[in-house]
């Protein structure tokens, strides 16, 4: 029941916010040390003695249906996640972070002989979950009740199957084009202190005096809300993926990744650690990765390179002064918007079925509708921002949006229905509404007999 009233709670809370301005504000007290299970003794000490860090997150970045549809995109996925068990049984310093928890569970479905292989290293934390969620929400526009769903579920589904400690503090949209400035406050509610931004959104106009460009990791925080922040990793994801996964020389490799580095080190805000994604679109981790961390770390002693968990990562950016912005993510172009309306309002009839089907369901006993599920799928932003290929619509991504609608309001008629069947009369007239009604009732087939 608690889950049901945060759930309406939260219609409150995902509201569309102006962008405001940016301001100072006290950093928190730097830390004497950083509870980090995955990081043995020798990589702390590393951490400690080193001028600069570069916590290095290994992942893969999933679409649900853009160029290709989600049953084929899940094959390349299974494969990425295939191949990372394989590195961390190899390596035990190797790490993997798991994107989007739709995925997972597809590979779980698919691959039942690899799940203990998959759970040990969850455990071991070599693979870590960056986002409870089972897709990456575009929460500029999918309706609020269903973006709760989405966290709610993935966060059950992790718990279950993986244990309560493997839940993230860590929230991850690596591709979303926008998010709500109301986004901290969702996330604060569910104990999420984190947050990785991975498409760059801040635009500015020519000759702007008053432009702010943000940087690397900072506090964002809701403007109506300013005690609702979250700490911010702000760089494009496939930033030094596409810089070294081209060049087959190693020391090739660790030159180019040193620009990279640098020039975020830069953006840093005297920080002595910077957040590096490394990854991209259904590709498997770099296969020399441990390798070239060794030699990176073999010939610099002051800038160290660390993989680790966004988790960590996180935990160690918290101990520096970093600023605090008031803004809003959206950018100036907001993907396809306006595009397929059918789209957006299949996910607004869908939550008020969902909804309603809940309150009424629990009078009878009713369990939740699995509708609830692929509404989630809908969430993510390749489907609501409606940006796929038509074919991709076509074949995948509208009958899911139609299947969902049909579903939850199918389920929503079976609970009234069961409700009115509890009265003691030939001819029942329900109001579900929470207010007094006065109207013309249209009966549809035969009048039953008074």
């Amino acid at each position: 029941m608690s889950r049901t009233l945060f759930a309406r709670g939260a219609l409150m809370v995902l509201v569309s916010a102006l962008a405001a301005c940016a301001s100072s504000a006290p950093a928190p007290t730097p830390t004497a040390t950083v509870t980090a299970p995955d990081l043995d003794a020798a990589t702390q000490a590393l951490i400690a003695n080193a001028a600069r860090v570069v916590f290095v997150i290994p992942f893969s970045h999933w679409d649900t249906d853009w160029h290709d549809t989600f049953t084929n995109y899940s094959k390349l996925s299974d494969q990425n996640i295939l191949a990372a068990i394989q590195m961390a049984k190899a390596d035990p310093r190797f790490r993997y972070t798991l994107e989007q928890v739709l995925f997972v569970q597809h590979f779980w479905n698919t691959y039942p002989q690899d799940r203990a292989d998959l759970k040990a290293a969850v455990q071991r934390r070599q693979i870590s979950f960056a986002w409870a969620g089972i897709t990456q929400p575009e929460t500029s526009l999918t309706a609020p009740a269903i973006q709760v769903r989405n966290l709610q579920m993935g966060q059950d589904w992790i718990a279950q199957n993986f244990g309560p400690d493997y839940v993230p503090h860590t929230a991850w949209q690596s591709d979303a084009f926008g998010n709500s400035a109301a986004f901290p406050q969702f996330l604060t509610q569910f104990g999420i202190t984190n947050l990785f931004i991975g498409r760059l959104t801040r635009r500015c106009a020519p000759n702007d005096p008053n432009c702010l460009q943000l940087p690397e990791a900072f506090y964002w925080q809701t403007p109506y809300a300013p005690s609702a922040r979250v700490l911010v990793s702000y760089i494009s994801y496939p930033t030094a993926w596409d810089a070294i996964h081209r060049i087959a020389d190693e020391n090739a490799q660790v030159t180019a990744l040193r620009q990279i580095v640098n020039a975020q080190f830069q953006r840093a805000s005297n920080s002595k650690f910077i957040f590096l994604p490394m990854g991209s679109d259904f590709q498997d981790p770099l296969p020399n990765l441990p390798s070239l961390v060794d030699r990176w770390n073999a010939a610099d002693k002051k800038t160290v390179l660390v993989m680790t968990s966004p988790d960590t990562a996180f935990q160690f950016l918290a101990t520096q002064k970093l600023p605090e912005f008031n803004v809003d993510m959206n950018p100036i172009w907001q993907a396809f918007y306006v595009t397929r309306p059918v789209a957006k309002i299949a996910d607004k009839e869908s939550e008020f079925y969902l909804t309603a089907a809940d309150k009424f369901g629990t009078l009878v006993d009713m369990p939740s509708s699995s509708a609830w599920y692929t509404a989630t799928i809908n969430a993510h932003y390749d489907n609501i921002g409606a940006v796929s290929f038509d074919s991709v619509w076509a074949s995948s991504q509208q009958p899911r949006f139609q299947q969902t609608v049909a579903t939850a309001a199918n389920d929503l008629a079976s609970a009234l229905a069961r409700i009115a069947s509890g009265v003691n009369a030939p001819l029942v007239v329900f109001n579900p509404t929470s207010w007094q009604r006065s109207e013309v009732i249209e009966l549809r087939g035969d009048v039953p007999n008074a």
